[in-house]
């Protein structure tokens, strides 16, 4: 009778060692593309703000406890849009010029990544966090490590927003771009 009831008290300890490690590991939330936006604004050759869009293509973000353990973001160059021209043909200028070798060289790499690398916790709300976010994006083969403030909110979806800028001189590019993302990432 002792015996079978310590090998009973083992299986407990191991079933609830087992449940709170599996508790700890971090959730994975994919992203949800067609919710998820990238606007982009740059100053042109002639020092005229240019606005714009972008489309991610994947990515994820990783939580552990409601903290942001990891990520990255694939983001598509192929799909950039101007919505501050017009003119179909200025439009199409400022487009190639951004896409253009002095600038983002969508021609020999289709996509920018962002991989968070650290996320830290500023302050707490009620159910929206400060974070200062440490992500390493990688623009024309060139991988930088860059800081932004970004908001997270949680849920069963989960919301992502920051700002940030690709400084010119750190991506070999003729201007600084800056951008504004507002990801939705869902609990896979």
């Amino acid at each position: 009778m002792k015996k079978s009831y310590f090998i009973g008290l083992i299986a407990l300890a191991i079933g609830l060692c087992s449940s709170s490690s599996s508790t700890n590991s971090p959730i994975l939330y994919k992203l949800d593309t067609k919710s998820s936006t990238i606007d982009w604004d740059v100053l042109d050759q002639s020092e005229q703000s240019q606005k714009g869009t972008l489309n991610f293509k994947s990515g994820n973000i990783k939580f552990d406890s409601k903290r942001i353990v990891g990520g990255f973001f694939y983001i598509n160059l192929q799909s950039l849009k101007c919505t501050s021209i017009s003119d179909a043909g200025f439009n199409a200028d400022l487009v190639e010029w951004v896409r253009g070798e002095s600038n983002l060289n969508a021609i020999k790499q289709k996509e920018v990544t962002l991989k968070i690398l650290k996320a830290t916790r500023n302050g707490i709300t009620d159910g929206v966090d400060d974070y200062t976010i440490s992500a390493q994006v990688n623009v024309k083969g060139i991988k930088k490590t860059i800081e932004f403030p970004a908001k997270v909110t949680y849920g069963k979806k989960a919301s992502f927003k920051g700002k940030f800028t690709l400084p010119a001189d750190l991506f070999s590019m003729e201007k600084d771009m800056n951008f504004s993302i507002d990801v939705v990432v869902i609990k896979s």
